[in-house]
């Protein structure tokens, strides 16, 4: 027996060792291969799904949901199917797996250098580079992004993962020493940080970019975070060579400071650091930011539809009826120094380039950069002299990206003449051709206001020297004064447009309302569905895609059955606005516009620009005209004040007055035996349910009339009054 024991065993531990190779070995096996290897698990949750695993002979991904419990430190033995991700050699359809041990150490990561260190024998494992920069500025991504390190001589791509904790942070400036674990996407390897601790600087360590407020004509306040104390300093000038400072010896990890004596209108270029105990410095990026004019700082807002003029809160919306045309040519007439226009497209249907080169001809400096396809007979008539207009290039770009269209709405009028309530900026969704001015639905707003022409120029300037799409950089200011109302500027691909989307879904305390041209980047449905998820009420949206196969359709329309309309009418819906509370004007309600589509060509190689305008007057104006177009498709708007609120949520319905459903919300998770039930104006009782948090109740039989529908949770009763249409 105990011979046979014996070798029973025998055989079972030449079973494993048969079995199980090293990383190395299983890397040499052919795809489809079934291996069995056992090493250090290298990340945990902080990159999704996948796992990394290093042995002393190599690394490998694992990619199997199975394994998302599995924690750095863990070491493991892993049974699972050779495959090829877009060239990161994988085990995935994992067959058997099992923890050894945990808590162990994580192997050191291996110092190399670029771009010897990245390469397919580096690949899944855990690598340091020394003395390395980025290249861009500003603050990482929330969603997944690439970016570019260099060190001094040769880059490298780095992709910070949106689930990490870096994303949102600051860009370290200068110098760093950065870990992370090297993947590979279509031939090209990148370095992926885990999380912060993978960036070693010296000094207290910056962890928010800077930021501007308490704008006025003669200063503003900056503020920065750090991770660790140290004193606060920043320098600024008229140029990044700076010239001017302030400091304060008191040891904080807030650092915020007043700028002043300074001019109206003015880009100042800015820079925080931070002295630790230690002496040793951390800096933030270099940012430019602009004082407030003395401009009048109005703000005008134009639609080429009709608008729904019964919501507005005492400014109704401005429809012009086939007179975009006119209006436009009025500024250009007005212009006395300089038009510059960054345009898609243009024609001469209404005697817009007419209008230009008749400016020029009168003394006015004009330059136009169009897109590329712009249409060749209106570009050729376009006589503003020699070198005055430009084609937005096509292909790849130096870099190594690719340049998209140059797709902005953009006019800026006498930017710097003496007098300041000349400058003008025209922005919006308008192209200026015949179907955009006249027939697709479309907006305009107009801002009178030196400091956001003198920033628009700026972006101007970059594109005139040559620079599209990837190769541009973050170089504007971003905060704006305008009158009282504050007022954001932000351009792309460079200035992490989607960020401030995802920002600006986030505001919202109590309604979203979505007019937009295209939607493919279905993240942007998964925020707004979150926010739902966290008590916003989605007012709804309308889009111009022409079928609901869309993911971002088909996130988002299950979800708020009712309030999700693709445009019917005559023409395209052109629009690209986001309404924030516009119908809470406690909560700062505001409206996103520009030329910006949310498709992943206008986040990663168009040109394009947006601004936010923070006001409740200019958010209701958009809203009068999203009221129409959604009720031109059959949509209900919402009427009456805030869902009532009580000590256990919010109780919410919609739409109403409603036809034939009523979508019912009730935010935190009803208890017991609630019951859910709509009364008549009588308080009969003509229907009850069990409550849920997410619910439609079927009125289409109902008599047209005034109800109450009520929750009872056990005795506590919340009530909304509605109207059956």
């Amino acid at each position: 027996m105990k011979k046979t024991l014996c070798l029973l065993i025998s055989l079972f531990v030449s079973f494993l060792t048969f079995s199980q190779i090293n990383i190395q070995q299983a890397r040499q096996q052919s795809l489809g291969s079934s291996v069995t290897v056992k090493g250090i698990v290298t990340n945990g949750s902080e990159l999704g799904v996948i796992r990394f695993l290093q042995d002393t002979t190599a690394g490998i991904a694992v990619y199997d949901a199975a394994l998302s419990a599995l924690n750095r430190g863990d070491s493991v033995s892993i049974t699972g199917i050779l495959t090829d991700y877009n060239g990161l050699l994988e085990i995935n359809s994992v067959s058997n797996w099992s923890v050894l041990s945990s808590g162990l150490p994580v192997p050191d990561a291996k110092t190399v250098s670029l771009p010897a260190g990245f390469n397919n024998n580096y690949e899944a494992q855990l690598l340091k580079l020394n003395a390395v920069h980025f290249t861009n500025n500003g603050t990482f991504s929330t969603s997944s992004t690439n970016y570019t390190i260099s060190d001094g001589t040769n880059t490298a791509a780095v992709r910070i993962i949106g689930s990490t904790n870096i994303g949102g942070t600051a860009i370290p400036s200068g110098n760093i020493n950065l870990i992370g674990l090297l993947g590979e996407y279509n031939g090209t390897f990148q370095l992926q940080p885990r999380d912060l601790s993978d960036f070693e600087t010296s000094g207290p360590k910056v962890v928010t970019a800077l930021t501007q407020s308490n704008i006025s004509t003669t200063g503003f306040t900056v503020s920065f975070e750090t991770q660790d104390s140290g004193t606060t300093h920043f320098r600024y000038g008229l140029t990044p060579a700076f010239g001017s400072s302030l400091s304060n010896p008191t040891m904080s990890t807030t650092h915020s400071m007043a700028l002043g004596s300074m001019s109206p209108a003015t880009i100042f270029y800015v820079q925080g650091f931070s002295i630790d105990v230690n002496g040793d410095t951390s800096f933030t990026e270099t940012a430019p930011m602009m004082t407030a004019s003395l401009s009048s700082g109005n703000i005008k807002v134009y639609f080429n539809k009709p608008v729904d003029q019964s919501v507005n809160n005492g400014t109704p919306a401005t429809f012009l009826y086939h007179t975009f045309d006119d209006t436009l040519i009025a500024y250009i007439n007005r212009a006395k120094q300089s038009i510059d226009l960054a345009i898609y497209n243009l024609d001469n249907a209404h005697f817009i380039v007419t209008a230009l080169n008749d400016a020029f001809n009168r003394g006015v400096n004009i330059r136009v950069i169009a897109n590329n396809g712009v249409n060749a007979s209106a570009y050729n008539a376009l006589n503003i002299g020699s070198g005055k207009k430009k084609k937005s290039p096509s292909g790849t770009a130096p870099s190594g990206g690719n340049y998209g269209e140059m797709h902005n709405k953009l006019m800026i009028i006498d930017a710097n003449a003496t007098n300041p309530n000349i400058p003008i900026v025209i922005t919006g969704s308008t192209n200026f051709t015949d179907a955009q001015l006249m027939t697709d639905a479309n907006n305009m707003i107009i801002f009178q206001d030196q400091s956001l022409a003198r920033a628009c120029e700026l972006e101007f300037a970059e594109l005139w020297s040559g620079k599209f799409g990837p190769e541009k950089i973050d170089n504007t200011p971003h905060q704006f004064l305008i009158g009282d109302k504050q007022v954001e500027l932000y351009f792309a691909p460079s200035d992490g447009p989607e960020d401030k989307i995802i920002k600006t879904i986030n505001s919202a305390d109590y309604d979203l309302y979505l007019a937009m041209f295209a939607w493919t980047r279905y993240g942007l449905a998964y925020d707004i569905k979150d926010r739902i998820n966290q008590d916003a009420v989605f007012g709804g949206a309308i889009l111009n895609d022409t079928s609901t196969t869309g993911l971002p359709y088909q996130i988002v329309a299950p979800y708020m059955p009712g309030t999700l309309f693709l445009y019917s009418k005559s023409g395209i819906l052109h629009h690209k606005y986001l309404i924030v509370d516009a119908n809470d004007t406690s909560s700062d309600p505001l409206v996103l516009t520009g030329s910006y589509n949310w498709s992943n060509n206008a986040k990663s190689r168009n040109d394009e620009n947006f601004v936010i305008v923070h006001d409740a007057s200019i958010a209701n104006q958009y809203y009068q005209e999203w009221a129409q177009r959604f009720r031109d498709e059959g949509g209900n708007i919402f009427v009456g004040n805030k869902p009532l609120i009580s000590s256990s949520g919010y109780l919410s319905l919609f739409p109403n007055p409603a036809s034939t459903t009523i979508h019912i919300k009730y935010s935190g998770s009803p208890e017991g035996n609630g019951l859910i039930r709509i009364m008549d104006a009588f308080g009969r009782t003509l229907m009850q349910k069990p409550m849920e948090r997410y619910q439609d109740l079927d009125v289409n039989n109902i008599p047209a009339g005034f109800y109450i529908l009520q929750y009872d949770n056990q005795g506590h009763l919340e009530s909304i009054p509605f109207i059956k249409q």
